[in-house]
């Protein structure tokens, strides 16, 4: 090993021949610490699994999963839904969702409102 003067620092060649070094033994270690063939197919299954990983084409989409939330239908037979809210789900689909039901008592005109923090908001 190769001091500086000041005997504290590897000098900058050394460094970059140890890298040089180190970086050889990685790229050729087949060939050097004699691979068998079935380590050689982890190998390549290692590495087909980290592309897949890296490649965003493969990356999987996230589903909005929503929540279930329970709908109360504010007129005289006090139904309730339980309906699965989520981030493209509008007030127009929910209303078409409570037409869906069938409810017989249920007016031609419904709106929607939303009561946050038991209508402390």
């Amino acid at each position: 090993m190769q001091i500086d003067d000041d005997k504290d620092k590897i000098s900058f060649q050394y460094s970059v021949k140890l890298f040089t070094v180190m970086a050889d033994l990685i790229e050729n270690y087949e060939i050097l610490f004699n691979i068998s063939e079935e380590e050689n197919r982890r190998d390549s299954l290692v590495q087909k699994a980290k592309k897949k990983l890296i490649s965003p084409t493969e990356t999987p989409k996230k589903v909005s999963s929503g929540i279930l939330h329970c709908l109360h239908v504010l007129e005289k037979d006090r139904i309730s839904f339980n309906i699965k809210v989520g981030v493209d789900l509008t007030a127009e689909n929910v209303c078409e969702y409570v037409r869906s039901r069938g409810v017989a008592s249920l007016p031609s005109q419904i709106a929607l409102f939303e009561v946050i923090c038991d209508g402390q908001l």
